[in-house]
């Protein structure tokens, strides 16, 4: 075995973020969203669901049911169809 093979490689170079900084406050600023506004409303408050994520970007369809425990990591990534429905303990990662 020669001396360079066993020679320790030199410090490791920090990484990079994987997302930009922009993505980052944006699902920060979600997270509060949800946090405060989306997830303790009642079980029937669909509409009022969809339009925060309508806010945010989302392309839901009418009459899609969104309950309140369902986790979207990415709001303005999400398609949700006419009538569908994610319900409670769902997690949407959708990140690109």
């Amino acid at each position: 075995m020669s001396p360079q093979s066993s020679a320790a490689v030199g410090p490791e170079r920090p990484t990079l973020p994987s997302f930009s900084r922009r993505n980052r406050v944006a699902r920060q600023i979600w997270n509060v969203v949800w946090l405060l506004l989306f997830r303790p409303t009642l079980r029937s408050f669909h509409g009022w669901r969809r339009l925060l994520l309508r806010a945010f970007g989302a392309k839901v369809g009418l009459g899609a049911h969104i309950y309140a425990g369902a986790r979207i990591w990415a709001p303005w990534n999400l398609v949700v169809g006419r009538a569908a429905a994610i319900a409670d303990g769902a997690e949407i990662y959708n990140p690109s």
